[in-house]
C-alpha cells in the first residue's frame, strides 16, 4: 500500500489467545515506521485499517483525520478490494444523509444494496460483538492514552460526526434533520461521486 510516495510494511500483530483477538485492533510504532495491524479482524476492514496506520506514519495523528485519510486512500484505489473497504466503512454515513432527509428515499434504496453488502455487514458486526472480552479495557487505555496526546475527545475522535439539526418527525414518524455541515466520510463521498462522473 503506497501514500505520498513512500511504501511502508505493516507488520501482523500475532493473537496467542482468542480472547486477545479484539484487545488491540492496530496500533503503530512511529520511531519505527511501524504499522502493525490484527490480521484476524474480518478481512473487509484490513486495508481500511492499514490505510489509517500508514496516515499516522505520514504524519497524521488525529483519529478522524487519519480515518479520513484511510478512507481517500482506500476509495482512490485502483484494487477493488482495497477499495471496497474503503466504501465499506463510508457508506452508511452516506446512507445517513437519505435516512434523516427523506426515509422514503432511504428505505427504497436500502433495498437495492446488494445482500453481500449485508452479509459483510453483519460478519464484521458479530466478529466484534463475539470478540469483545477486552474490548472496554482497550478502549479504556486507548482513551486516555489519546487524551494524553491531546485529543480531548479520547476515542470518540474515531467517529465521524455531521452536524445535524432535528426539525421534526414525517407522517411516519421518521425523524427529519437538517444538515449545517456534512461529516468528513461524507463530503469526501460526495466529491469522489461529483469526480467520477465528471
Amino acid at each position: 500500500m503506497e501514500y505520498t510516495g513512500m511504501a511502508l510494511n505493516e507488520h501482523p500483530i500475532f493473537v496467542i489467545a482468542k480472547e486477545n483477538e479484539n484487545f488491540c485492533k492496530q496500533f503503530v510504532l512511529t520511531f519505527m515506521d511501524m504499522a502493525n495491524v490484527n490480521f484476524s479482524m474480518p478481512s473487509i476492514d484490513i486495508p481500511f485499517t492499514m490505510a489509517h496506520e500508514i496516515a499516522h506514519l505520514k504524519g497524521v495523528m488525529k483519529e478522524d483525520e487519519a480515518n479520513t485519510c484511510a478512507l481517500f486512500i482506500c476509495i482512490t484505489s485502483s484494487d477493488p478490494y482495497i477499495r471496497y473497504s474503503g466504501y465499506f466503512r463510508g457508506f452508511w454515513r452516506l446512507m445517513e444523509i437519505k435516512q434523516y432527509t427523506n426515509y422514503k428515499e432511504y428505505a427504497a434504496l436500502t433495498h437495492k444494496v446488494s445482500p453481500y453488502v449485508y452479509m459483510d455487514n453483519q460478519f464484521y458486526n458479530n466478529y466484534f460483538k463475539e470478540h469483545n472480552l477486552l474490548e472496554e479495557i482497550s478502549d479504556f487505555i486507548n482513551d486516555i492514552y489519546l487524551m494524553m496526546n491531546g485529543q480531548k475527545e479520547g476515542t470518540d475522535s474515531y467517529d465521524d460526526k455531521s452536524d445535524t439539526e432535528h426539525v421534526g418527525s414525517d407522517e411516519d414518524g421518521n425523524e427529519i434533520r437538517v444538515y449545517k455541515n456534512y461529516s468528513s466520510y461524507q463530503k469526501l463521498l460526495i466529491q469522489n461521486y461529483v469526480d467520477l462522473k465528471d
